[in-house]
């Protein structure tokens, strides 16, 4: 490995004005901050494209493998200065991007303080050897998340087909009836959410917020529930064992249905079981927990 200055690394350059109202429809991705944040039918750029958030959200790092537009909210790697794209990628991830912030306001990174950074890299056929390595990984990864996707797309059409639709195995020996909501099969009822709940309930957090040095018992926030299997490490906060121990509520068991209860996402849904995410982890007061009685199971009040 050899030290150098970040600047002697790579070359990053602030992406391209583009107004949403602008965006005209296409096949080429607006690649923000974090993420894809549109489509457009004209690119800026060649792939492979490595890029991080200039302003707003900072520490996001993306690998882009078609042609793209780097949106203003960006930096892109304009000259990867016969560095390997893909090894950049994941170099660029180890680093502690949001420390380089000088917006007063809005998080801005600041390449000036960034480009002074000494680093330690390797030469350029380990490199390649290290990418291929990692990007194994995330293609293995890539896959089966498309793969959760097709699952979980499959079990909403069957619970939709068998529970809302009443086209469930041997449902033509089954007799319809009437019922306040219409027609159902003979046998089912009508009960609200509140009837076949035997717990709902939130938790909480240390009064003046969380420590940012604590690491002892997780506390999960609505920025961490995702969907079943899907979970975000990076955004996890911590309290005290001893915290943990006095919270009267919002202990996490296994078969647990968490609500996302406000805020941006409200409506989001998952379900913990077998030690996912945590063995031993709590919710904070945007969070609700529900568990069932005796009239539902937790898979069933889930979906």
């Amino acid at each position: 490995m050899r030290k150098i200055k970040f600047k002697y690394f790579i070359t990053l350059q602030r992406g391209f004005d583009l107004p949403r109202k602008d965006m005209i429809e296409g096949p080429y991705p607006v690649v923000g901050s974090t993420s894809i944040v549109g489509w457009n039918n004209e690119y800026k750029k060649e792939p492979p494209g490595v890029i991080t958030g200039r302003s707003g959200s900072l520490g996001v790092v993306q690998y882009i493998k078609t042609k793209y537009w780097p949106h203003n909210t960006s930096l892109w790697v304009k000259d990867f200065k016969e560095n390997y794209p893909r090894y950049v990628y994941y170099f660029l991830k180890t680093l502690p991007l949001k420390e380089f912030n000088s917006g007063a306001g809005v998080p801005t990174l600041n390449r000036n303080h960034l480009n002074n950074l000494e680093i330690n890299i390797h030469e350029y056929n380990t490199q390649r050897k290290i990418a291929s390595i990692l990007s194994a990984y995330d293609d293995l990864i890539e896959n089966n998340t498309r793969r959760i996707k097709i699952l979980e797309e499959m079990a909403q059409r069957i619970y939709r087909e068998w529970f809302v639709n009443f086209r469930y195995p041997g449902h033509e020996n089954d007799k319809l009836v009437e019922s306040e909501l219409g027609m159902i099969p003979e046998g089912w009822e009508v009960k609200t959410v509140g009837d076949i709940l035997s717990i709902i309930e939130s938790g909480s957090r240390p009064k003046g917020g969380i420590d940012p040095d604590e690491n002892e018992i997780p506390s999960i926030g609505a920025e961490n529930i995702l969907g079943v299997g899907k979970y975000d490490y990076s955004k996890e906060k911590y309290v005290s064992f001893e915290f943990y121990k006095k919270m009267k509520k919002g202990h996490i068991k296994s078969g647990d249905v968490l609500l996302y209860k406000d805020g941006a996402k409200i409506g989001r849904k998952s379900i913990f079981m077998d030690g996912f995410p945590h063995v031993e982890c709590c919710i904070n007061e945007h969070v609700f927990i529900l568990r069932t009685n005796q009239f539902c199971s937790q898979a069933y009040l889930f979906f």
